[in-house]
């Protein structure tokens, strides 16, 4: 897991130290790491295991930043003070920021994706994105109201 720490960390650097402080917030205030972790462990399946490879550690880096990225607009969303037991970049900052913030690190994540995986790598990333964001869509409508049934839930 270092070397993806140490990657993502190298993929947010910005040449301006103010944008790469926001770009690394959410980054350096901690989390699990779950996604690329399991990333990792995926890849000791696959034709990567125990070699050279650095396909594995770029997925996880992907991976991540997707996550982070979605954090950044979550907590604009949902107006949220604090995040991961830190001030959100949106209280740090501005929503504008925050928001900018998360485009960069969702950019971040294309293009490490485009660089070193496949095709059909980037696809996945793209389409698990995309139910993210129809996701986070679909539970902005069950916001204030308790008319919806099970399933309209579910669907979240």
């Amino acid at each position: 897991m270092a070397s993806v720490e140490g990657r993502l960390l190298e993929v947010t650097n910005a040449d301006d130290p103010y944008l790469t402080k926001i770009f690394q917030h959410l980054l350096v205030a901690g989390g699990k790491r779950f996604r690329p972790l399991l990333s990792l462990l995926a890849a000791e399946f696959g034709p990567a295991a125990n070699t050279q490879d650095r396909r594995p550690v770029e997925a996880a880096v992907a991976v991540e930043l997707i996550h982070v990225g979605s954090l950044y607009h979550d907590d604009v969303i949902d107006e949220s003070d604090t995040r991961r037991g830190a001030p959100s970049a949106n209280a740090n900052w501005t929503n504008t920021v925050a928001i900018l913030a998360g485009d960069f690190l969702l950019a971040k994540a294309s293009e490490v994706a485009a660089t070193y995986l496949s095709q059909e790598a980037v696809r996945l990333l793209a389409v698990t994105y995309a139910e993210l964001v129809v996701g986070q869509s679909r539970e902005l409508q069950l916001v204030d109201s308790l008319q919806h049934s099970t399933s309209e839930y579910e669907r979240v």
